[in-house]
């Protein structure tokens, strides 16, 4: 997706879960980038058949610093992502 820039990549995760890499990014640009896309997927609506569907994303947002390994962040990322869909969904939680 253009939105992750170069460099960055989009990719399935697990049954419903998406990974998104953004690099040269900090933090507080990485939660724009997340609310613009979060904003983005939440306006549009998908026909099928007979029926118009709206989707929503929630997601966990995390930085890898230098002392950290991937698994640590990408568990991170994952504990933040429950907690958007406990605190009712369609919501950004870093």
């Amino acid at each position: 997706a253009e939105e992750v820039g170069e460099g960055g990549a989009v990719g399935r995760w697990g049954g419903e879960e998406f990974i998104l890499i953004v690099k040269n990014t900090n933090f507080e640009q990485g939660c724009e980038l997340a609310e613009q896309l979060r904003r983005k997927i939440e306006s549009k609506v998908c026909s099928w058949k007979d029926l118009d569907l709206k989707i929503t994303m929630s997601m966990g947002l995390a930085q890898l610093n230098p002392s950290e390994n991937f698994e640590g962040i990408i568990e991170l990322a994952d504990n933040k992502l429950y907690e958007a869909k406990e605190q009712g969904r369609n919501r950004v939680v870093f």
